[in-house]
């Protein structure tokens, strides 16, 4: 397992656990960098396309905010000259939201890219070549796409940290996830707070009792 993905899950789990705390479900959305940096008009073009005929620094705005901004505006790709710098988990990540940008990627056919068009349920796992998939490719096919897993065969193969994440775009994966047991209270904290629906699952009676009463 590569240290960028232990990394992207790491990250995860602190996103998810600072947006509970705080309150600020709609953060992502609602709370925009101060500075006017490039991701600063990223974020605004996101949220206000319509101000794009105004805007002059498409050189500018580095390859994460481009990822950023074309997952949620792919209009303007007509606007991007950094596709060379795209890495194949920038297009994973961009796929998985805006598969029709496929016409431009460059790899079409790598195990990343493939993944990211799984998870978007643009396509099925009959009309992909999964034979050079590994674990983290269909990792992220199965969390975002819970019809993928019945076609996948590392399904024992998956950590208790994947686990969590799955569960946490996918809850009705739980009947399927041999650590549901084992999750620390933050954990179940943190789910629960997202899905309500796993309060049954959560095998601290009193905890989740103190949890749905709050």
């Amino acid at each position: 397992m590569s240290e960028n993905f232990l990394a992207l899950l790491k990250m995860e789990y602190t996103v998810v656990r600072a947006v509970f705390h705080f309150n600020e479900l709609s953060v992502q959305s609602n709370q925009k960098p101060r500075r006017k940096t490039p991701e600063y008009w990223a974020f605004v073009l996101r949220e206000y396309p319509e101000l794009a005929e105004y805007f002059t620094g498409w050189a500018a705005l580095p390859t994460r905010a481009w990822v950023q901004l074309l997952s949620e505006q792919p209009q303007f790709s007509e606007y991007c000259t950094h596709w060379a710098g795209f890495s194949q988990e920038d297009w994973r990540v961009l796929l998985r939201q805006q598969p029709e940008l496929i016409r431009l990627c460059p790899c079409p056919d790598s195990p990343a890219v493939l993944s990211g068009l799984l998870g978007s349920g643009s396509l099925s796992p009959d009309e992909v070549d999964t034979t050079h998939f590994g674990l983290e490719d269909w990792f992220w096919a199965v969390k975002y796409n819970p019809d993928v897993w019945p076609s996948c065969p590392c399904q024992d193969a998956f950590t208790r940290e994947m686990w969590w994440s799955m569960l946490n775009t996918m809850p009705q994966l739980a009947g399927e996830c041999p650590f549901i047991k084992a999750f620390q209270d933050t954990e179940w904290k943190l789910l629960i707070h997202q899905h309500p629906e796993l309060i049954v699952m959560c095998g601290n009676k009193w905890f989740c009792f103190s949890v749905k009463n709050r």
